[in-house]
């Protein structure tokens, strides 16, 4: 399998920052095959394992991961200073000195429970499969404590906006990525008039027992309904607690929802009963929209944060 359309023509930069520590190898100037890498201790390693691939580009390098119905690109620059280990990318001048912070972003799977309650909160939702969806998502970062491998981890941190964003779905679909930049998750700090417990507002789908909790302390979702209770999450968007109750009629954006495989936006109407009404913008086509048509009712007063 032609693989890696991948040439390296120069010595591989992670060695070569770290000159100064003693650890260069004699041999740092043998021909490291395309596709592969050369670790400041002599040994030569592909630079991505079996579950993805990597090809030169115009503009970089293009990684292709999931059975290639996902792809990112990263700059030229980071040529000979990255590894990819199953679906996370290393720095690897860190990642080959066992330094704890060497991982730049990994992209993951998480059941609709997890995506807007496990931390960290993803920066973007790629796509989804079955009740799964896909996510890339930022570690939790700590500076390496060598300056020149921290000079090295924050130079390429400083890219990964823009390559996490380049992000693209195989089937070019128009609504993915869907960007989470101006949501977060509910960990005590965000009001949302969401939270609490709501009904279905009418019986015109004739599912009159359907019922929906916002949980304020997990950000948990919890859906009652014809085919039983279903768990998902939420992520708040950010800007909704600055709507003014007294002048805003509709506060529009207030939520994304994460539920039954697919993703939906939450408007919040400020009426009476004040009312919350769902719209998928992320779903498998073979899916069942859970919530096609459907508008809740405020059923008990909402929890406010203080």
């Amino acid at each position: 399998m032609n693989r890696f359309l991948f040439l390296f023509t120069g010595l591989c930069l992670a060695a070569a920052c770290l000159t100064g520590c003693g650890d260069q190898p004699d041999d740092a100037a043998a021909e490291i095959p395309p596709g592969s890498v050369m670790l400041h201790d002599g040994k030569i390693v592909p630079i991505v394992d079996d579950e993805s691939e990597l090809t030169e580009t115009e503009s970089g390098y293009l990684w292709s991961f999931h059975n290639g119905d996902y792809s990112m690109t990263f700059p030229k620059e980071w040529e000979s200073r990255f590894l990819i280990r199953g679906t996370t990318v290393y720095c690897l001048a860190c990642f080959e000195r066992g330094t704890s912070s060497s991982s730049l972003f990994s992209v993951e799977y998480r059941p609709a429970e997890d995506v807007g309650a496990k931390k960290p909160t993803p920066e973007l939702i790629l796509g989804v499969s079955g009740d799964e969806f896909l996510c890339a998502v930022y570690p939790r970062r700590t500076e390496p404590s060598n300056g020149v491998l921290r000079r090295e981890y924050e130079a390429m941190i400083a890219d990964c906006d823009a390559v996490i964003h380049s992000a693209a779905e195989k089937n070019d679909d128009a609504r993915l990525p869907l960007a989470t930049e101006h949501y977060i998750p509910a960990d005590g700090k965000i009001n949302s008039e969401l939270f609490g417990s709501w009904k279905l507002q009418s019986s015109k789908n004739g599912r009159l027992g359907e019922t929906m909790v916002f949980d304020p302390e997990t950000g948990i979702l919890t859906y009652n309904g014809e085919d039983g209770v279903r768990i998902g999450s939420c992520l708040f968007n950010i800007y909704a607690a600055t709507y003014d109750a007294n002048t805003q009629t509709n506060w529009g954006d207030a939520a994304l929802v994460f539920l039954d495989g697919t993703v939906y936006y939450a408007t919040y109407y400020e009426t009476s009963p004040r009312t919350l009404e769902f719209d998928a913008v992320v779903q498998q086509s073979e899916r069942k929209d859970l919530l096609r048509g459907t508008v809740f009712a405020e059923q008990i007063k909402p929890v406010v944060i203080q």
